[in-house]
C-alpha cells in the first residue's frame, strides 16, 4: 500500500477498532499483543488501523464473508462490463 493510499483511507484508533470488531478494548489489546489482529500503522506517532486491513482480517476469519466478498466483486465486474458494452 502506498502512502497516498494510506492518506485517503479511513483510519481508526484502538478504541474505535475494538468497537468495530465487537470486543472490549482490553480483549483487543490482548489479541494485538498475541499477534492475532492486524498491526497498526504509525502516523505522527499515533497508532491507527486501516479499514482495508480490518475488512480483510474479518474476511480471513470468516470464510462465508470471503465468499460473499468475492460474489460482490464478481457482480460489480459484470455490471461494469455490461455498461462498457
Amino acid at each position: 500500500m502506498t502512502p497516498e493510499q494510506i492518506l485517503h483511507e479511513t483510519k481508526y484508533n484502538a478504541t474505535q477498532t475494538a468497537a468495530l470488531l465487537g470486543m472490549s478494548r482490553e480483549h483487543f489489546s490482548r489479541l494485538l499483543k498475541a499477534g492475532k489482529v492486524p498491526q497498526p500503522v504509525n502516523i505522527a506517532g499515533q497508532r491507527r488501523w486501516l479499514e482495508s486491513q480490518l475488512t480483510q482480517w474479518l474476511a480471513d476469519q470468516n470464510p462465508q464473508l470471503e465468499q460473499a466478498t468475492q460474489l460482490q466483486k464478481s457482480a460489480a465486474n459484470i455490471t461494469r462490463l455490461r455498461k462498457a458494452s
